[in-house]
């Protein structure tokens, strides 16, 4: 039914944004001063996060009955998202596996 879905949905949008946050405040300001491309998974994440913005103020206006449902709408506005977050998900993972970290100097101490 529509209104659970409009809830996954939201709830989706709240961990993927919450993942982020965690990103940002913890492990990007680790890694950035020996893996210099996760400024551009910085930016990414503001880029994504524009989009969310929009997708996630529109849901919630449907479930507040201010906005209409609109399925051609929703593909629409999860399009961009889909097509950030995909490239960025590969991108990051490439960033951050230990093969990677090992050529960036990180000491096991600093990874911890």
């Amino acid at each position: 039914d529509l209104p659970s879905f409009l809830g996954y949905s939201l709830a989706f949008l709240g961990n993927l944004g919450s993942h982020h946050d965690q990103e940002e405040a913890i492990l990007f300001p680790r890694l950035s001063p020996k893996v210099p491309a996760i400024a551009d998974r910085h930016k990414e994440h503001e880029i994504l996060h524009g989009y969310m913005d929009t997708f996630k103020a529109w849901l919630e206006g449907v479930r507040d009955g201010k906005e209409t449902w609109d399925v051609a709408k929703f593909e629409a506005l999860l399009k961009p998202v889909k097509e950030t977050v995909i490239p960025h998900v590969t991108a990051e993972e490439q960033n951050i596996f230990p093969e990677t970290l090992k050529g960036t100097g990180f000491t096991q101490e600093e990874a911890k």
